[in-house]
């Protein structure tokens, strides 16, 4: 199996805050923060997939693109998630936790 683990340290003195191991055969492409805080964003291959800090649970997933995902974004709402790929689409997607 292939791990990609995301590390997320704090910037004024270098704890680490977060750590997460990702299973698959695919590795991440782009991670960003949710505005509210709570979760990251990361485009893994085709898919998109948001995570909760606290649980580390998938919380949201997406399959909507054929070939690899370039780049994702959060609305400053936070109720939207967008991405683009490779396939030559973009894509809006409603989140709902």
């Amino acid at each position: 199996k292939i791990h990609d683990y995301i590390f997320i340290y704090d910037s004024q003195n270098g704890n680490l805050l977060y750590r997460h191991t990702l299973d698959g055969s695919s590795g991440v492409q782009v991670i960003k923060f949710h505005p509210s805080g709570r979760f990251i964003g990361l485009a893994r291959g085709n898919r998109i997939e948001i995570i909760e800090f606290s649980t580390g649970h998938v919380v949201f997933s997406s399959h909507g693109h054929s070939r690899y995902v370039r780049d994702i974004s959060f609305s400053d709402d936070g109720l939207l998630i967008g991405s683009v790929s490779d396939d030559g689409t973009a894509c809006v997607s409603s989140i709902y936790f």
